[in-house]
């Protein structure tokens, strides 16, 4: 007997297979084919309702923005040229309920006192430096999202702004880079 679905495209065709099914679901090329297509389309997918939705100002694009630093599990670095308070109080609950690692390089003019004690209390370290204007928002070292906007609510839910999710991993990895060189020219932020 043959491979249950007769397509001779099996890696390992095995004469007299036991386990014709688990034939087929394993070493079937046809069948992994079709598999990676859907995968690669669903991802395709996912990544074009992202962006739909990240390029266009409103409150889902904010929510959104909240969504993808949820995604953390060990760290996220942001660089911004100011945070809002209500910016800040999300980044303070963020850290209280996932109790990631959090770095924020803001512009040493821009961060009030208020901010930077609310963030500092919560365990965000925080490092001003000036003239910073970059906005970089990485989570895990691994996913980043790059572009205009500042973590404000009206960055994130009024302005249009050009937002830029990246996964590749030699991008992230510049971005990380960028991060690492940017944190330790700033200064230390005191609450």
């Amino acid at each position: 007997p043959v491979c249950m679905d007769a397509c001779n495209y099996c890696v390992l065709l095995e004469r007299g297979c036991s386990k014709p099914l688990d034939q087929l679901i394993t070493t079937s090329r046809s069948l992994l084919h079709d598999v990676f297509n859907k995968l690669y389309d669903n991802i395709e997918n996912s990544f074009k309702k992202f962006n739909e939705i990240i390029s266009r100002p409103s409150d889902e694009r904010a929510e959104l923005f909240f969504d993808f630093l949820q995604l953390a599990s060990k760290s996220i670095k942001a660089v911004t040229y100011v945070i809002d308070k209500h910016m800040a109080e999300r980044l303070a609950e963020l850290k209280a309920s996932k109790n990631v690692d959090m770095m924020v390089v803001t512009d040493s003019e821009s961060l009030s006192r208020n901010i930077r004690q609310l963030l500092t209390a919560s365990g965000i370290q925080v490092r001003t430096m000036p003239n910073v204007h970059a906005k970089i928002y990485i989570v895990d070292d691994a996913i980043a999202l790059i572009g205009s906007a500042n973590l404000t609510k009206k960055a994130l839910a009024e302005n249009y702004e050009n937002i830029e999710l990246k996964t590749k991993p030699d991008e992230v990895k510049r971005l990380v880079d960028n991060f690492v060189e940017i944190w330790n020219n700033a200064r230390q932020s005191e609450g």
